[in-house]
């Protein structure tokens, strides 16, 4: 996808290999990520190292990557004068990177300093505790930060053998965003990315279940660092992307995180239980989706989580009995129009980056508006929906730095337990 910017005073571009986390080897958790710093070290074109990242600077840019569990995204900005030559060079990285092993060593301690400082962050803390209750059959359980220790002995070969099964033209996608004609652009960047090798790799495996419905409900526990509590109720869904014109899950989200007149949020909110509330849909991957809760809690309401629960069990038998109403879903969908309209203005590399990953859910024409669309009101579609939402189909997740534990989780040191229960409604 090439966009022309008349004004941009940054030319800017994001490649996204469509392999991540989930696809590292068992043993070798955290190779996706590794492979995302190797690729910075030099190519046999400019075997350097480290000029990548200096002739950026030099030309008022910036570079950066993050692997996720699905895709690993490359970018960089630069100023417009020199993006050709940038865009070549980052190029090269998919091209002949050289893999050096001398600089192995130095960027495994990278990706390890990563993980120490993320042990302390409640945020990587709580999704270790919740890899707990996954299906041990969806590489989503397992650890994929890297460590000095998973990236042990014979991580070189094993290298070398994820760029060949992984990274491949045909599941690639580029974004670049300049101030030069769409005609121009294409002319001199397609010859530069058409070297990337197409080695017909095909589409990535569907992802299992992240929890089984036979394990369900469960109820996982851990402590925090920080002071806050918070409960969380995580509802598996059907994917909502094949849906993303009609948006019900999203519908029914908005209705769960009102905080007017007869809101749960206002009746938590007046009984003390609750400081905050939102809630939302989460995609795992392209298979598992949740409509989730997240509470933050008063002490009261940490000492009373079984009636915060019967009182969203409530207010969503309030919803299943309420007819799904058209002039809600037109109210949403205008508020999301004028988010479309009204955002603000994004910078050069912020539409490289975050535009790139979405042209795998979306076609190219609807991808800038996608996420904001909602024009095809469904009402059996919204029940379909709602009906996932029960007790039988939860997994609830209970925060705070002094809740009662009875195992640690390995990599985190996270004190959590998991448990089973039962709501009535």
């Amino acid at each position: 996808l090439l966009a022309s910017d008349p004004n941009a005073d940054k030319a800017a571009a994001s490649l996204v290999a469509l392999r991540g986390q989930v696809h590292d080897p068992e043993a070798f958790g955290g190779l996706a990520h590794f492979l995302e710093h190797m690729l910075f070290i030099g190519t046999k074109k400019y075997p350097k190292v480290d000029e990548y990242q200096q002739f950026i600077s030099a030309h008022g840019g910036s570079t950066n990557a993050y692997t996720a569990a699905d895709h690993t995204n490359y970018f960089f900005d630069i100023h417009p004068d020199y993006f050709r030559e940038g865009l070549d060079r980052f190029a090269h990285f998919f091209i002949d990177p050289l893999l050096d092993p001398a600089y192995v060593e130095r960027e495994k301690n990278a990706v390890h300093s990563e993980y120490q400082l993320q042990i302390k962050d409640d945020g990587w803390r709580g999704n270790s505790a919740f890899k707990a209750t996954m299906n041990a059959a969806h590489p989503g359980s397992r650890f994929h930060i890297g460590s000095l220790e998973t990236l042990g002995e014979g991580v070189q070969e094993a290298l070398h053998d994820f760029l060949e099964r992984h990274y491949s033209a045909d599941q690639m996608i580029l974004v670049a965003i300049t101030n030069e004609p769409l005609d121009v652009m294409e002319e001199w960047i397609v010859p530069i990315f058409n070297a990337i090798e197409n080695r017909n790799i095909g589409p990535a495996e569907p992802m299992p279940q992240a929890l089984k419905a036979e394990d369900l409900p469960l109820v996982l526990t851990y402590q925090s660092l920080k002071e806050t509590r918070q409960v969380l109720y995580n509802f598996p869904i059907p994917p909502n992307k094949p849906h993303y014109r009609q948006k019900p899950a999203l519908y029914i989200a908005n209705l769960l995180g009102h905080e007017g007149t007869g809101s749960l949020h206002k009746r938590l909110k007046d009984a003390g239980w609750i400081e905050n509330l939102a809630a939302g849909v989460n995609p795992l991957d392209d298979e598992n989706t949740f409509i989730s809760v997240d509470m933050e809690l008063t002490e009261a309401g940490a000492a009373n989580i079984s009636q915060v629960t019967k009182t969203l069990f409530a207010y969503i038998a309030m919803l299943r009995q309420a007819p799904v109403e058209q002039w809600r879903y037109a109210e949403q969908a205008r508020m999301a129009e004028l988010a479309f309209r009204f955002q603000e203005p994004s910078s050069s590399t912020g539409f490289a980056y975050r535009v790139a990953p979405m042209l795998d859910d979306y076609p190219a024409a609807d991808v800038l508006i996608a996420p904001y669309l909602m024009e095809k009101f469904d009402a059996d579609l919204i029940r379909e929906y709602l009906n996932h939402l029960r007790p039988d189909n939860l997994l609830i997740e209970i925060v705070g730095p002094d809740v009662e534990t009875d195992r640690v989780e390995p990599w985190f040191n996270v004190p959590f337990s998991v448990s089973g229960f039962e709501v009535s409604q």
